[in-house]
């Protein structure tokens, strides 16, 4: 938020919550609270205020948020000296992105308080004064920063250092030219320039002159313009995009906008604001969840790696379990010529001689035993070790199977499906199928459309629905289709049991075809050949490739992704 940002939001708010009460103060998340205010109107208004270095911001919010359950010292006091209070005067620094919230309390001794919100990158921050005094009572964030070393708790408030910049009142024709036209804006200085207006100029932020210097206005009359308008906050706000339409920028003279940018106007800027933090929220909170995730499984990854080598090493060391068998037998078979006091014997074996240690505290038939357990044991070794290794194998496979599709992840409502299917790894891979099918039903990574007649469809989300699909959900008397050479989901379709096996519907084929169309990466063609045949012909490809599957015998029919989505939207 730029200095006419923060003027435009302040300007608009103002009269909407004057001399309106301060009900309730909510913390909805790190250095983030609402200030929830009741009009003379009758009218409750959210006053969203955060501090946080990645996403600092204010406006008034319509959004329902939910406070978090431990509040900080600083709420607590913002409860404690401002709830019941009466909001008097919204004040912004001129040219500065400073904001004054002054208060005063309804009691019979009427104090005053005062909430300074200071938007200086990273060293945001948001006080509580004493009206009176203008000491501190508290900030949000408890350190003084390399700007002030007197801003701590039961000081004086004073203001940051002043800037060397001047402002726009500051700058007459005539250094104006001399401080920046002598700066030619070609190609080649083009940047300089806009380096020399950050530079030169309080509250112009790069995107600001970046834009300016595009513009083929004159150059003092443009400013001139802005001057104007910032004091008569005249703005027009708008939202700037990037190419792939994220919210890039909010700008608060839209009308300066020209092609090749993306951009949107809005009447209010608090319109503006708050769908484009709502926006860089999600994406922040994406980032996070996904940075979140992946670490979890990289994790579980690592453990996985770990418990497969140790598998290893026990499988090579029970490799030679028969020689246990071998030499027990051989104790049996020579019980008439060993001596009890001997440590150890050999015997021949064909053609090789076989060394067996004995332990000359036990009987020859107690060590014969010994090393008959030692075989059965070995044996039980080796044959769960091998089993347990391909099943760890293919669960390492599977995590990193979901770290690529996390990776490929582009917007919260994907990533939901996505963290919603990781449920399935606290499932154990060796459980029935019967004792999954309920958990898994919870979890549900896959679409799932049960039509009036009775039959019912399933359609993998992603590549663990997929998975799901064809080792916990799929039934013999189900059909499965999938689009023909291209990926996409596995769809099921699965009938009242008057329509199972040879039964099924020709309207039933075609709706499942349909929907597994659209669901493909040929989506956008007009006709997509699908290949369907009975679930129970379905074979696994040898190896560990997650929702992958060989087959023969299949019909194709060609289907249709627009009713394929037009069916899709229906069951929204």
């Amino acid at each position: 938020m730029d200095a006419f940002v923060v003027r435009a939001i302040c300007d608009e708010i103002y009269p909407l919550i004057n001399q309106s009460k301060l009900s309730q103060v909510r913390e909805v998340g790190r250095f983030c609270f609402i200030l929830q205010f009741y009009s003379k109107k009758g009218r409750d208004y959210n006053l969203l205020i955060s501090a946080d270095n990645k996403l600092s911001r204010l406006y008034l919010t319509s959004k329902k948020l939910i406070s978090v359950k431990k509040k900080t010292n600083f709420i607590q006091n913002l409860k404690k000296y401002l709830e019941g209070s009466i909001i008097t005067n919204i004040h912004t620094g001129k040219w500065e992105r400073i904001i004054q919230i002054s208060f005063v309390t309804k009691s019979q001794q009427q104090k005053s308080y005062a909430l300074i919100i200071e938007f200086l990158g990273l060293s945001n921050n948001i006080l509580l004064l004493n009206g009176q005094t203008g000491e501190i009572i508290d900030s949000i964030k408890r350190r003084s920063g390399s700007r002030n070393l007197s801003n701590i708790k039961g000081s004086k408030y004073t203001l940051p250092p002043l800037h060397k910049k001047k402002s726009l009142d500051e700058i007459d024709e005539m250094s104006f030219k001399k401080t920046l036209l002598g700066m030619k804006k070609d190609d080649a200085n083009l940047k300089l320039f806009q380096d020399l207006l950050v530079k030169n100029i309080l509250a112009i932020s790069p995107v600001f002159a970046e834009i300016i210097s595009t513009n083929n206005k004159d150059l003092p009359y443009l400013f001139k313009q802005i001057k104007n308008s910032y004091i008569s906050s005249s703005f027009s706000p708008a939202i700037i995009f990037s190419e792939n339409n994220g919210a890039e920028n909010l700008f608060a003279y839209g009308k300066l906008l020209k092609s090749p940018y993306k951009f949107q106007l809005f009447e209010r800027m608090n319109d503006a604001a708050e769908i484009y933090f709502s926006r860089l929220q999600d994406d922040l909170d994406l980032i996070y969840k996904k940075k979140k995730l992946t670490s979890f499984l990289l994790s579980k990854i690592k453990r996985k790696v770990k418990t497969k080598n140790q598998i290893r090493l026990d499988l090579e060391k029970s490799k030679a379990y028969k020689i246990f068998k071998k030499k027990g037998d051989l104790i049996i078979s020579n019980l008439g010529n060993i001596s009890p006091k001997y440590n150890s014997f050999q015997a021949i074996e064909g053609n090789d001689t076989v060394e067996i240690v004995i332990n000359p505290r036990f009987s020859l038939i107690k060590n014969a035993e010994c090393f008959y357990k030692k075989y059965k044991k070995y044996k039980r070794m080796r044959s769960i070790g091998k089993k347990r290794f391909e099943m760890i194998k293919e669960e390492i496979i599977f995590l990193k199977t979901i770290l690529l599709a996390i990776e490929e992840t582009k917007s919260m409502i994907d990533f939901s499906d996505l963290e919603n299917s990781s449920e399935f790894l606290k499932l154990k891979y060796s459980e029935e199928k019967t004792k999954l099918r309920s958990k898994i039903e919870k979890i549900k990574p896959y679409f799932y459309f049960k039509f009036p007649e009775g039959y019912e469809i399933f359609a993998g989300k992603n590549a663990l629905g997929n998975e799901m699909i064809l080792r916990n959900l799929g039934n013999k008397d189900d059909l499965w289709f999938h689009a023909r050479d291209v990926s996409g989901s596995h769809v099921l379709l699965r009938g009242e049991e008057k329509h199972k096996k040879k039964d099924y519907k020709s309207k039933m084929i075609l709706q499942a075809a349909s929907i597994a169309a659209f669901y493909s990466k040929s989506k956008e063609n007009i006709k997509v050949r699908v290949s369907y045949l009975p679930f129970e012909n379905l074979r696994r490809p040898q190896g560990n490739n997650f929702g992958k599957v060989v087959f023969k015998q299949h019909k194709t029919i060609l289907a249709s992704p627009e009713i394929g989505e037009k069916l899709v939207k229906s069951f929204r």
